[in-house]
């Protein structure tokens, strides 16, 4: 554990198929990851980033920009909102919450931070690293099995709840309400 609160769990090398596995027309290649690296249990916190912005005064490409890119369930595509940010996203966070609305560059300045606070390197993972250990020895799409629809209670998906903000999504939700937009 870090000093921020970071958990981190060793991942032993390994093959693993990469690509989706949901397309038969996907491209799927074989993979072997030949050194064990770490990775954050969980997603950094907004109190983890916070002290990230407290220590350093960051700002973000959200905050100097003056916008982010959100998927405000138009058309199915990000739109540019005025003013989102981190501490902005436009719904209730708690401290213990994910931290939203940074950048791959912003992602990379909490790193580099967490590196001069511990002493330890800390990277963003590669694509293969993420997804091999996303899929945590699974062949399947999805760490519950095959088929998106049994996704139910393993995240905050698009599903009933999001329909009340965002009703012209219709039939592209889950058939579920986790009670979370």
């Amino acid at each position: 554990i870090t000093t921020t609160g970071t958990k981190m769990k060793l991942i032993e090398p390994g093959t693993f198929t990469m690509g989706d596995v949901t397309q038969a027309d996907a491209t799927q290649h074989q993979v072997t990851l030949t050194r064990p690296f770490y990775i954050a249990a969980t997603d950094v916190t907004v109190a983890q980033f916070r002290a990230f912005i407290d220590d350093t005064k960051y700002q973000t490409d959200a905050d100097r920009r003056g916008y982010a890119m959100e998927f405000t369930g138009t058309a199915g595509q990000p739109t540019q909102v005025d003013t989102a940010n981190w501490k902005n996203p436009g719904f209730e966070q708690a401290d213990d919450h994910p931290v939203v609305e940074v950048s791959w560059n912003d992602a990379v300045k909490y790193c580099d931070w967490l590196m001069r606070k511990e002493g330890r390197i800390y990277r963003l993972p590669t694509e293969a690293e993420w997804e091999y250990s996303s899929r945590t020895g699974l062949r399947a799409a999805f760490p519950w099995g095959g088929r998106a629809e049994n996704g139910e209670g393993w995240g905050n998906f698009a599903d009933y709840a999001t329909l009340t903000q965002f009703p012209d999504l219709g039939h592209q939700t889950f058939q579920w309400n986790d009670h979370f937009v």
